[in-house]
């Protein structure tokens, strides 16, 4: 699209003389970062002034008043106003003066008495006025001599730099450097620093805490600075901005985050180490013409660590400085492009995912939510739901780890028309087909059902559906919560909705799968519940009354009642590796699907006979790599809730498997599909994502 303000061929239409007041224009952009408006256009603007029977009205606030060489900044070229408007520099630093300059024959005698002013005809302000004045008089030809020196030095710094530095513009004593965009950075922080509006002023951060010099950035771009300096300063005073400018070009080439924003740090954690080259270049956007469908992906880091790969910069710092950068810079922060990119099914068939991070932690997302002061993130969740929708026109968005929860599983985002997703449906079916290969390969397939499954997480909403499916194949179930005791009420309530949908299920019919529910058949509540209808809590209480302690779905009271249980699903929101080798016992298979993993390095290496299985990851048909800096997954691997968003991105016309409480049959359906697409599960699994 043409810049209208910069194009010769704009045209006013002729209109009544009432609809015109005035055609304002700067001569030389301040606000607008330097941009010198074309002689040509001012020519066709002062033509259609003039036939618009309008006047010609320069805002020469900044640009004028010798600011570039000449007493107004457009009397370099030969377009003259009828009124010209004066200010800032007129009151010689010292005083608030401005001026109107009318052109005599479009003066009207009743304005000097009719115009009022609280300041008007101050007798100190329009002295040092006339004195600055004065000033500028004398001083011009140095304006125009140390402004040439100044921007020629500029230039010569873009030579240097000339992927950095995009533009130098102005004249005299009124220039800008115009910097490269980062909004596609894949130094993350440069991306949200751009993306914020933010990039400008850390700019000017960096030059006034490291070298003592103050520059501006303009109001309508984020990627300029703005060198206004005085008219007195020297030559050693460009060598030092030069210099300083120099300094701040080698950090952005190198693109080390730390060095740019290290001024902004504690002093503890200044001067660390020496300027380092990353160059992590910009994310990938793939073509995504020809595509079945477009989807989009929203997810946040998982821990510090995670940062720290993101953005290796920063690897320097601590967990801790980490976390508090982070939540510092929450209030500007905003959804970041990680990348977009096409993926196949095992037909053929493409589809494009857009991913986007937002910048906040698993622990700072629990710590929200604990505080009941989530707002924030939730804000910054709904507003990457729609750069999604309305900049990437996408049809269903998954919610990645906690911005489902931060969201109340997406029914919070406001006014949204694309399908959403939590992924958790295929997150279950990927974690129960883990669970079952593995006691497949350990024992022969008619001792699957011998096993005491536990489940570390039990209040979830993928927990209670991971029960739900497991008592089909196992022989006791054990359910814990947390800690807490809202933690064992939810677990409570999760094995009372689970023993109330096998009761239902065996009532109405069903033949027993697995000892748990040959057990629950051979109830007489199985035979009461045919004769009457019960409530999930009075069907939990009878089944309690009857079988005590040898009922087959349990509520663990700590680890070590899970410590009996052959088989552990982890599924909880908790943001630390808490599990250890000692809470279970040997030759115990765990599938661990929680992100981040809860199962420590210590767990996951020991030397038991434990067999720790990462789930909720599957194969890519095409075996593409996620262009993800921080999910280093190996090449084909995807995550299954990211996998999901793609499975409805190729199935149009389904409705959201995972959308609120997750039934069995969704978790079936979504199965079927993935292994129609060609999705299966794979074995590996890292504890990093974003």
């Amino acid at each position: 699209m043409p810049n209208l303000l910069f194009d010769h061929r704009i045209e006013l239409k002729t209109v009544s003389m009432s609809a015109i007041a005035g055609i304002f224009v700067e001569p030389i952009l301040g606000e607008g970062g330097a941009h010198s408006i074309p002689v040509d256009v001012l020519e066709n603007l002062a033509l259609q002034a003039k036939h618009c029977h309008a006047p010609l009205i320069f805002d020469e606030i900044q640009s004028g008043f010798f600011r570039t060489g000449r007493f107004l900044a457009s009397f370099h070229t030969t377009v003259h106003a009828d009124y010209y408007l004066l200010g800032k520099a007129l009151g010689g630093g010292v005083a608030k003066v401005g001026a109107l300059l009318i052109e005599e024959c479009a003066y009207q005698e009743a304005f000097g008495l009719i115009h009022t002013s609280t300041y008007a005809e101050d007798d100190y302000s329009s002295a040092i006025a006339l004195k600055t004045l004065s000033i500028c008089q004398k001083e011009k030809r140095r304006i125009c001599t140390i402004g040439a020196t100044l921007k020629q030095q500029l230039l010569q710094l873009q030579y240097r730099y000339p992927d950095i530095i995009t533009a130098i513009r102005g004249q005299g004593l009124m220039l800008a450097v115009s910097f490269k965009d980062y909004l596609f950075s894949q130094s993350y922080g440069f991306q949200l620093l751009a993306r914020s509006g933010y990039m400008g002023y850390v700019f000017s951060g960096y030059l006034l805490n490291n070298f003592n010099i103050r520059v501006a950035t303009p109001l309508s771009t984020t990627t300029a600075i703005r060198i206004q300096p005085s008219v007195y300063i020297s030559n050693s005073e460009i060598e030092t901005l030069i210099c300083a400018l120099d300094e701040l070009c080698r950090v952005l080439e190198a693109e080390d985050l730390y060095k740019l924003i290290e001024f902004s740090l504690k002093k503890e954690d200044r001067q660390l180490r020496p300027l380092q080259t990353f160059h992590h270049g910009d994310v990938v956007i793939e073509d995504d013409s020809n595509v079945v469908s477009k989807v989009g992906f929203l997810s946040h880091y998982i821990d510090s660590t995670s940062v720290k790969i993101a953005d290796p910069s920063l690897a320097i710092l601590s967990d801790r400085t980490i976390e508090w950068l982070l939540k510092k810079i929450m209030p500007i922060s905003e959804p970041l492009v990680l990348s977009r990119q096409i993926i196949q099914n095992q037909q053929g068939k493409r589809i494009a995912i857009t991913f986007l991070g937002l910048g906040f932690t698993s622990a700072m997302a629990k710590h929200a939510l604990k505080e009941a002061d989530g707002t924030t993130l939730r804000d910054l969740c709904h507003r990457g739901v729609s750069i999604l929708e309305e900049s990437y026109q996408v049809s269903v968005i998954g919610l990645g780890q906690y911005t489902s929860i931060i969201t109340n599983d997406g029914r919070s985002i406001p006014n949204s028309r694309v399908k959403l997703t939590t992924g958790n449906s295929f997150t279950i079916h990927t974690g129960i087909d883990a669970v079952l290969n593995e006691i497949h390969n350990q024992h022969s397939s008619h001792q699957v059902g011998l096993h005491k499954m536990g489940i570390i997480g039990a209040g979830g909403n993928i927990s209670s559906t991971y029960a739900q499916i497991c008592i089909r194949y196992v022989a006791e179930l054990c359910l814990l919560g947390g800690n807490s005791a809202s933690s064992r009420s939810k677990a409570i309530r999760t094995a009372i909705g689970v023993a109330a949908y096998t009761l239902e299920y065996l009532a109405d019919g069903g033949q027993p799968r697995s000892p748990l529910e040959n057990t629950l058949q051979a109830t007489e509540l199985i035979k009461n519940m045919k004769r009457g209808k019960y409530t999930a809590q009075q069907l939990w209480k009878q089944l309690n009354n009857e079988l005590g302690e040898h009922s087959p779905i349990k509520i663990a009271d700590s680890l070590d009642d899970i410590k009996q249980c052959s088989v552990v699903i982890v599924a909880t929101n908790d943001d630390k590796a808490f599990l250890q080798p000692e809470h279970f016992s040997a030759n115990t298979v765990i599938c661990d699907i929680s992100v981040p993993m809860n199962c420590s390095k210590a767990l996951i290496e020991n030397n038991k006979g434990i067999k720790v299985i990462f789930g909720g990851v599957v194969q890519l048909p095409a075996q593409e790599k996620l262009l993800l800096r921080s999910i280093p997954l190996a090449s084909g691997q995807s995550y299954a809730c990211i996998a999901e968003t793609i499975l409805m991105g190729f199935e149009k016309d389904q409705q959201s498997f995972s959308f609120g409480a997750i039934k069995p049959e969704q978790v079936e359906k979504i199965g079927r599909i993935g292994k129609k697409h060609g999705f299966l599960f794979s074995q590996s699994k890292v504890g990093i994502s974003f």
